[in-house]
């Protein structure tokens, strides 16, 4: 068992896993600081502003790119020929950047006739109204690296744009506030897109064998897109709704930050799980008849045992990881913190592996299902919990939706789909 454990170690290095992993690592910690040193540069009602403004932002970028990523995912990774792949790149890149434009001048428009409840985000979210356009063809590209198995490539893109992304969060909001924070996110994105569309140009010779992409493959790409997108988008909500609902019931920009800091190292730990589903996934797409059971059983083994270990590390030192990471000031995010926690590893162990195994057999209706039922859940919840607790009423009404999440997740994968790929 031993031989064999260090066997697939050897094999998954050769192939990228480790650069995956690390860039992961690196992509999360630096994502952390950029956190860490906007608290610190900006006050408490800033950082509150910019929170709630960029947790809109970040909701809407699970609608910004309409799914195209995933259709990118798939179908490039699927496609044989060069020039099939080439053509499914660019068909879903144009879409996205008509989309993208749309999306942002709906922002523009919507807030000049509607203010948010938080005061002083209003004009943050405006600033960053077309991030979601540069996110997504960054996105894009990044995907088309991983449908050629390019993990090397893909691993240093994301590295370089978690790197921009701290150097230009600093250089804004050191030279010009919340304001500048706001801005200067746009630079990482654009130059990271431009960047990893030069080297698929240069590599794949994307201009060489492009054909035309049918009807029927145009409608097959766009469904499966939009319905990812869907299913994605139900399933973020789960982590950024909190957020939103606590800004619209209490409007208090300090009560935004404090559990905006509750939630920045629990979710972020999703990393971990993520990155072994971004190595792993392209081979479960093409290798469609593998064991699939045992080999979510054996990530799921894995996943456990590490992840116990951290939850115990963050439930007993939550009070010291906010106070000297974060500040005094933050002191009352540690019961959410801990919560949160759990909910990482429930998350971490259970629900990420078994949704990606769904979705890696093209079966996303399920998980389309367990999203739109687990969102219902989890707005009724909120609402009731928020009103009663507060940011803790908050915390409890994520974990306990997560935790729904996997019981339906794992129903669906072992009575409709796991029992027809045996």
């Amino acid at each position: 068992m031993k031989k064999k454990i260090i066997g697939d170690l050897v094999k998954s290095t050769k192939r990228g896993l480790f650069h995956i992993v690390g860039a992961n690592v690196l992509h999360n910690v630096i994502a952390f600081s950029v956190s860490f040193v906007l608290v610190r540069i900006l006050t408490k009602t800033e950082f509150g502003q910019f929170a709630y403004a960029r947790n809109i932002i970040n909701m809407l970028y699970i609608i910004g790119g309409m799914g195209i990523e995933s259709g990118i995912m798939q179908f490039c990774t699927r496609a044989d020929e060069t020039g099939k792949r080439s053509s499914y790149l660019h068909f879903g890149v144009r879409i996205e950047i008509w989309f993208g434009l749309a999306l942002g001048f709906g922002i523009l428009i919507f807030t000049h006739f509607v203010p948010l409840p938080v005061e002083g985000s209003t004009l943050l979210l405006r600033i960053m109204a077309f991030l979601p356009l540069c996110f997504h063809l960054f996105q894009a590209g990044l995907q088309y690296l991983r449908s050629l198995f390019w993990n090397h490539a893909y691993a240093y893109m994301n590295l370089t744009n978690s790197s921009l992304m701290l150097i230009f969060a600093i250089s804004g909001g050191l030279l010009f506030g919340v304001q500048g924070a706001a801005l200067f996110g746009y630079f990482s994105f654009v130059i990271s897109a431009v960047v990893v569309f030069i080297l698929i140009r240069k590599e794949s010779k994307l201009k060489d064998g492009r054909i035309n992409l049918n009807r029927q493959e145009k409608r097959g790409f766009l469904n499966y897109s939009v319905t990812a997108m869907l299913t994605n988008s139900i399933t973020q909500v789960l982590y950024l709704i909190d957020t939103f609902l606590i800004g619209l019931i209490i409007t208090d920009a300090d009560k935004v930050a404090t559990y905006k800091i509750a939630t920045v190292i629990p979710f972020a730990l999703n990393f971990i799980p993520k990155s072994l589903i971004v190595f792993v996934f392209p081979y479960l797409i093409k290798h469609k008849d593998h064991n699939l059971r045992k080999l979510l059983q054996k990530i799921q083994l894995y996943l456990g045992g590490l992840n116990i270990m951290i939850f115990s590390f963050l439930f007993l030192l939550a009070p010291w990881i906010i106070r000297y990471l974060f500040g005094a000031q933050y002191l009352e995010a540690v019961t959410p913190f801990r919560i949160l926690s759990f909910g990482y590893f429930v998350a971490g162990t259970f629900r990420i592996p078994i949704g990606n195994t769904i979705a890696s057999q093209l079966k996303i209706k399920y998980n389309l299902i367990v999203g739109i039922v687990t969102t219902v859940l989890h707005v009724g919840l909120d609402i009731w919990l928020i009103t009663t607790y507060g940011i803790v009423g908050a915390s409890i009404a994520t974990v306990s939706a997560i935790t729904f999440s996997v019981f339906l997740s794992a129903y669906f994968l072992y009575n409709k789909v796991l029992v027809k790929t045996q």
